[in-house]
């Protein structure tokens, strides 16, 4: 197999000379000084934004019919929508602050189905705070942090059954 043809360019910052094929667009030799004054060249004032006409026109489109569509079947898909069976919801074992017991599916739906447990905060900081005990039972974060706001998590061999524990359905 032959390789390609090698070619002499001349750096267009330094004037130095560098081999590069014919068909390679680079017209620097390379180094990071030659580089950087180039781009400092080619990318001043240009910020890759839309002109206001581009804009104008794309929101005269709105949404398009796909797109309409689509976003109402994901949202009724038991797969993609908000359930217990959504692909990415996991099983989650909890413990509240006064001892009961959580075994579920879906924890962003958990603390949306069931605000008043968490109250006086908002569910969003309850599902934040618990994927931050998560995040840190599994060692991904430099602090460590066992509990939010009394809300702890454990393990399914250290749930048990006990007689406070609450059943929640589980989806198989």
């Amino acid at each position: 197999m032959e390789s390609a043809p090698i070619v002499k360019k001349s750096c267009v910052i330094c004037g130095n000379d560098y081999q590069a094929s014919p068909s390679d667009k680079k017209v620097t030799c390379g180094l990071t000084a030659c580089v950087s004054a180039r781009k400092k060249q080619t990318h001043t004032g240009k910020h890759n934004q839309w002109s206001q006409g581009s804009r104008q026109r794309l929101a005269e489109l709105g949404e398009t019919p796909n797109l309409t569509l689509g976003t109402a079947a994901a949202l009724q898909s038991p797969i993609a929508g908000p359930f217990e069976t959504n692909q990415a919801a996991k099983y989650w074992w909890l413990i509240s602050p006064h001892e009961e017991r959580y075994a579920l599916r879906n924890l962003r739906k958990f603390c949306r189905d069931h605000s008043d447990l968490f109250a006086p905060h908002s569910w969003q900081n309850a599902y934040d705070g618990l994927r931050q005990v998560q995040a840190s039972l599994m060692g991904r974060t430099k602090r460590s942090v066992s509990q939010w706001k009394g809300w702890r998590l454990t393990r399914p061999a250290e749930h048990g059954k006990n007689e406070g524990d609450v059943a929640l359905p589980l989806s198989p």
